[in-house]
């Protein structure tokens, strides 16, 4: 939504540098900054969309849809007024902003087969082959600059070793559930990782849409006698993409027309 994309986990890749060295990691990992969503550079927030509840996981009353608000044709939600100069929106913080219309013929052309995210994010989450490996041996030499991977004990543990900080009979890892440590260090990386080629699917209505990889997964374990148990075992032969709203929302190109089929 706010157009941040993680950088790759490898030294080079967390590059360009800041004259005091590498970019603040409030998020873990440095980030690309990338396109912010058109709703976030109007100054709305999450609430202004979205009820509370559904944030938490809870079903939502009423159905959320871009036509909503910008289909002339369609009954806008409560937060939208119809005025003399046209559809206004009450953002939760007191302000207005107009609403624009959906004018170009093209939308009734494609409106009911094609999303309308498809032409109009501006990127998308395209990571492909998502590598999880347990390790059971302290044995980090081959992962001295990919240390840096979002977790705080992968990090700490894996620089210890290596400049001699601290020593540990074993790597472990805390349970995310009950904080409990645990025998066996996860580690992850991706075969590539792109936000400019859009992945593109069609829903269960036969709906084209933009998608992102599921469960394109590939587990390895080495264990505390450093013999490898399993090697890059992937998951069965499946549905590899599923829909999803990108929040990444922008005017859409020129080229629109060449983003609607399916990626191959």
């Amino acid at each position: 939504y706010y157009g941040r994309f993680e950088r790759d986990y490898n030294l080079e890749y967390r590059a360009p540098l800041q004259p005091d060295g590498y970019s603040r990691r409030d998020y873990g990992v440095e980030y690309h900054q990338l396109q912010a969503d058109v709703h976030a550079r109007a100054g709305m927030g999450c609430l202004d969309c979205h009820e509370g509840r559904t944030l938490m996981g809870a079903p939502s009353s009423s159905t959320l849809s871009c036509r909503g608000c910008h289909d002339p044709e369609a009954a806008p939600p409560a937060a939208v007024e119809e005025g003399p100069l046209g559809r206004v929106l009450r953002l939760r913080a007191g302000r207005r902003l107009p609403v624009p219309l959906m004018a170009n013929p093209v939308h009734a052309r494609y409106g009911d087969r094609v999303a309308c995210a498809v032409c109009h994010a501006q990127w998308g989450f395209a990571d492909q082959e998502l590598h999880l490996l347990r390790l059971d041996v302290l044995d980090f030499e081959p992962w001295e600059d990919l240390s840096v991977q979002g977790s705080a004990e992968v990090e700490y543990q894996i620089d210890s070793v290596l400049y001699g900080e601290a020593e540990f009979d074993f790597p472990w890892m805390s349970d995310g559930l009950t904080g409990e440590g645990k025998l066996g260090l996860w580690l992850l990386g991706y075969r590539q990782r792109r936000w400019e080629g859009l992945m593109r699917c069609r829903d269960q209505a036969g709906v084209l849409r933009v998608c992102r990889s599921l469960l394109d997964l590939r587990l390895s374990w080495v264990d505390a006698e450093g013999e490898v148990r399993f090697d890059s075992v992937a998951p069965p032969a499946g549905r590899r993409l599923i829909p999803y709203t990108p929040h990444t929302i922008g005017k859409a190109g020129a080229f629109f027309f060449l983003r609607l089929d399916e990626t191959p």
